[in-house]
């Protein structure tokens, strides 16, 4: 049975919010974004899945495919960003798969499985800090990702809803790059860091979210993906 939520108060500083499907009105070949900024992304290659519960992902084949959700400057908050991802690798391996990233020699922040097979979050300032996740990520396995970070707070990453052990400081801002905001690969959208797997709602906020607000985010959400 469908199960619903009211979910207003943690739409307050959404910048980006992916979540359609092939039969959404006016999607065209593009994934819509339900923030007031309606940054939607350009699928290129990437194919619509529908899930037992009835949600639509996206499918990435690991070669090629993308979603480009654009340049815009709401999509580089320099102060204080939450990125929010639900995905599923469908393999794990030693090379970088990106699951949202601005970044390709003018960077920014990305959200990725690392060489190590571990979930990483990463801002760049003049050089890059990452958290990483406690453990190794598991293939066909969905997962819930979140990374936070304000002026003056840690850096920190939570896996399914759970505070990640690795924190790391971040003392300068964001740096303002002119990428887009790029699912599936690395932002200059040269098949490299490729992704292979699925992609679920993706978010983007220009504030941090608490531990509340995260395991909140969790646990209404991930009926959908069971």
């Amino acid at each position: 049975m469908p199960r619903f939520y009211d979910d207003s108060a943690l739409n307050e500083g959404l910048v980006l919010d992916l979540i359609a499907g092939p039969k959404a009105l006016g999607s065209n070949g593009k994934v819509l974004d339900f923030s007031k900024y309606h940054n939607n992304g350009t699928i290129a290659g990437a194919t619509w899945t529908q899930l037992s519960s009835g949600l639509w992902v996206l499918s990435f084949d690991g070669v090629d495919d993308y979603v480009d959700c654009g340049t815009s400057l709401v999509l580089n908050p320099t102060t204080a960003i939450t990125i929010e991802a639900w995905v599923k690798a469908a393999t794990v391996t030693t090379s970088h798969q990106n699951v949202v990233s601005k970044h390709g020699a003018d960077e920014a922040f990305i959200l990725r499985n690392n060489t190590d097979q571990k979930w990483s979050f990463m801002l760049y300032d003049t050089s890059w800090a990452d958290v990483v996740a406690d453990e190794t990520a598991t293939a066909g396995q969905w997962y819930h990702l979140v990374g936070t970070w304000a002026t003056g707070q840690p850096m920190l990453l939570f896996v399914n809803g759970q505070l990640q052990a690795d924190t790391q400081a971040f003392t300068g801002s964001i740096h303002v790059s002119a990428r887009p905001v790029v699912l599936g690969q690395i932002a200059l959208k040269n098949n490299s860091e490729i992704f292979e797997g699925q992609i679920g709602r993706v978010r983007i906020y220009n504030r941090t979210l608490s531990a509340s607000e995260i395991a909140a985010r969790y646990h209404r959400t991930k009926w959908r993906y069971e």
